[in-house]
């Protein structure tokens, strides 16, 4: 019987990492962004910030903190206020990946500290008055590498809380709205 020739040798080819592994069990990410918010602040109000995120294969958990730019708001006699506003959040938000796009419904806790300071008043005060916010929100993030991410999203919320700013002989400046929305963009990095 004659003997069949030897075909091409099988090779194994070895394992390699590819974005398209598993999702780890934890990671970090770390967020700078931009975005512009309607409803606390007399007018839209851009605003800077970050967040820290924990990462889990279905959930991820965020603390964040912004700084809304001083807006003025004047009569035409010259008396009014500026105002700025400090903001923290956190959302909890489930997430759907589909590569190399990762997706977020989240609940979103919004709260902080808006500072009205009198100008062209007869006594230009400074106060400051907290502010709350619950509701709900998506974000989108595209990982074009593995550890770096464009960001997008926007959160509306119900204000439970709403500052009230009020000069004597003028009487109310500013009210923060029964709703709020913010949006924004920005770039995240993630420690696997």
């Amino acid at each position: 019987m004659a003997s069949e020739p030897p075909g091409p040798a099988l090779r194994h080819a070895s394992p390699s990492l590819t974005w398209d592994e598993p999702p780890r069990r934890f990671a970090l990410a770390l967020r700078l962004a931009g975005s512009a918010a309607f409803g606390p602040l007399p007018r839209s109000s851009p605003s800077l910030g970050g967040a820290i995120a924990g990462v889990w294969p279905r959930v991820r958990l965020e603390l964040a903190a912004g700084y809304h730019l001083p807006q003025e708001m004047q009569r035409s006699d010259g008396q009014g206020a500026q105002f700025d506003a400090w903001m923290a959040a956190t959302r909890a938000c489930p997430r759907w990946r589909v590569q190399p796009i990762e997706a977020q419904l989240c609940a979103v806790l919004h709260g902080g500290a808006i500072r009205g300071s009198g100008r062209g008043l007869a006594e230009n005060r400074t106060s400051r008055r907290p502010w709350l916010g619950l509701g709900g929100g998506f974000a989108a993030t595209w990982h074009p590498v593995r550890a770096f991410g464009l960001w997008i999203g926007v959160d509306t919320l119900a204000m439970v809380i709403r500052p009230r700013f009020v000069a004597t002989h003028l009487g109310e400046l500013h009210r923060s709205g029964p709703l709020a929305v913010r949006g924004g963009a920005g770039i995240e990095w993630v420690f696997l």
